[in-house]
């Protein structure tokens, strides 16, 4: 199995077109604070071997890209009030689940402001029921990565060119169960948030670009016949029923 995710270049004149862009791939973008969020969604269909009551078995997974991200510096406008220059901050989240996971979870709680809660982790609001969602079993695997502007690292404008930074990797974990797949359909997520200049009315401002690297993500597995009732357990495992 291998996902393709698709290169984005952002900007105060282009982040519309990349809105309708995202869209296309069963993904959203959402402005929120001083953050740009967006996601996509890969779906593959595995209903031909499941139909057989065969399971997938994930031998090694990897995400591929030739660059880091790449970014301008930002003035530090938060809603039209001046903070003064700020470097940039990007985190990119690549998730195979045997469920799918809801747009709410990516935006409130995966990217909540003040607690990110990944899936399958326990949260801190136990008590409302709003700390878990989805089950480990359910996250097949998973890759979590931070970068942060370096000055160190930095591209000279040329000519009209502004001064683009290549961003330095502060956090790389890869995570999730590993557990076999026992369903109909495999689902992918890429999400990303970072930073954004934005006026009093909450809209991007500015001259702030940022370029999100293209990725190929190959899943190596191994695909194998069960006992019945051992099929029946990763089904459940996986569904959650």
């Amino acid at each position: 199995m291998t996902v393709y995710t698709k290169p984005y270049w952002w900007s105060t004149g282009s982040w519309a077109a990349m809105t309708n862009q995202v869209l296309g791939q069963s993904g959203n973008t959402k402005i929120l604070g001083s953050y740009f969020m967006y996601y996509t969604r890969d779906r593959i269909d595995v209903a031909g071997i499941a139909a057989e009551h065969l399971a997938i078995f994930p031998q090694g997974w990897s995400v591929q890209e030739i660059k880091p991200p790449l970014a301008t510096k930002l003035t530090g406008k938060l809603e039209g009030g001046d903070n003064g220059p700020i470097d940039q901050y990007i985190e990119i989240h690549d998730i195979w689940t045997t469920v799918e996971i809801d747009e709410d979870d990516i935006f409130d709680r995966l990217f909540q402001l003040n607690t990110q809660i990944g899936p399958s982790m326990e949260g801190v609001d136990s008590a409302n029921n709003n700390d878990r969602y989805l089950d480990f079993e359910q996250i097949i695997a998973a890759r979590s990565r931070v970068w942060s502007d370096d000055t160190g690292l930095i591209n000279k404008g040329i000519g009209t060119w502004p001064t683009f930074n290549y961003l330095r990797k502060v956090h790389d974990c890869t995570w999730g169960s590993g557990e076999p797949v026992g369903n109909d359909i495999v689902y992918h997520i890429r999400a990303v948030r970072f930073y954004v200049d934005t006026d009093g009315n909450g809209d991007p401002v500015g001259a702030q670009q940022m370029f999100i690297p293209a990725s190929i993500q190959p899943m190596l597995t191994l695909v194998d016949k069960p006992a019945e009732i051992a099929y029946l357990a990763m089904k459940q495992r996986s569904l959650d029923v």
